[in-house]
């Protein structure tokens, strides 16, 4: 899912939950609580950050 995020590389976090929820789309979706706990484990692993006003930056490779 990181590989994937990383190409799409959307800018704010409204474009994370959208490529996120795309992802699970053709196996019957995903709860919204699913999608903010990816967001904090990709957080946790530095994979991106969040800034209040939901800019995204991410890590450099």
């Amino acid at each position: 899912m990181a590989e994937r995020l990383k190409k799409l590389s959307p800018k704010k976090r409204e474009g994370v939950v959208r490529s996120i929820e795309a992802m699970f789309q053709f196996s019957g979706g995903i709860e919204s609580a699913e999608v903010e706990k990816i967001i904090a484990t990709l957080q946790k692993q530095t994979f991106f950050s969040m800034a209040p006003e939901g800019r995204v930056s991410y890590a450099q490779a």
